[in-house]
């Protein structure tokens, strides 16, 4: 296993303890994408929902696919066990 950077390890548990992640132009320029985790009844990640689009220059991802991610995220991570939000497990 590489060793991540330690620049690394601190994006990578920001991103653990957010409700979604966003990212533009990082992997490939013009394409943007949102992640949101699906979580266990332990409040634990075990995947995540992803949506992709081309970056159309506004700096962001259009909220309502942004919305829609994160929604259908708590759906399914309800139905994987989860009653709460991730604040809620203290993640």
């Amino acid at each position: 296993m590489i060793p991540l950077p330690k620049r690394g390890v601190a994006e990578k548990r920001r991103d653990r303890e957010a409700e979604f992640v966003e990212q533009i132009g990082s992997f490939e320029a013009g394409i943007a994408s949102v992640a949101a985790p699906i979580r266990d009844l332990s409040g634990r990640t075990i995947a995540a929902l992803n949506a992709t689009t081309s970056a159309d220059g506004s700096g962001g991802i259009p909220p309502q696919l942004r919305d829609a991610v994160v929604a259908a995220a708590h759906r399914i991570s309800r139905l994987m066990g989860a009653e709460q939000s991730p604040s809620e497990y203290g993640l």
